[in-house]
């Protein structure tokens, strides 16, 4: 009796473990075909999204290549407008600076024998502080030098 019982408790083990198999197995066939319907429907939905966003990124390029030709365009004529308007204003002031030339040449000899300093150092040191205030009447005359 205890052959047979110890021939049952092996051939249910068998059973089970059989069964376990079987059970795994028909598991993983049935993920094998679930993943690749995942994977197609995967990238079938990124194929889609990449050309999506390819487009998207050529739309953009070309609208910045439009805006920079646009820019080059305003560029050059606001550059050509500011050379001729610079060179009239060359032109004008050189007359101004011919016309004037004997008030500079009073005015310069005034500015040197003036006790207006030429710059005021003002430049961060170590030790003693600087004072930066232009003297009265040196306002136009002196320059702060930082």
């Amino acid at each position: 009796m205890e052959i047979e019982r110890k021939k049952r408790i092996f051939l249910l083990r068998v059973l089970v473990a059989g069964a376990v198999v079987l059970i795994a197995a028909a598991w993983i066939f049935n993920l094998k075909s679930e993943l690749r319907v995942a994977e197609k429907t995967i990238n079938k939905d990124a194929s889609e999204e990449a050309v999506d966003l390819r487009m998207d990124i050529d739309e953009t390029i070309k609208s910045i290549e439009d805006k920079i030709g646009e820019l080059k365009k305003t560029t050059i004529a606001t550059i050509t407008t500011d050379a001729i308007s610079t060179t009239t204003q060359t032109v004008s002031a050189s007359t101004t600076v011919i016309s004037s030339s004997t008030d500079f040449v009073a005015t310069s000899t005034e500015e040197k024998n003036s006790s207006c300093p030429e710059y005021i150092n003002c430049m961060p040191s170590i030790g003693e502080t600087r004072s930066c205030l232009i003297p009265k009447g040196c306002e136009g005359k002196t320059i702060i030098a930082y």
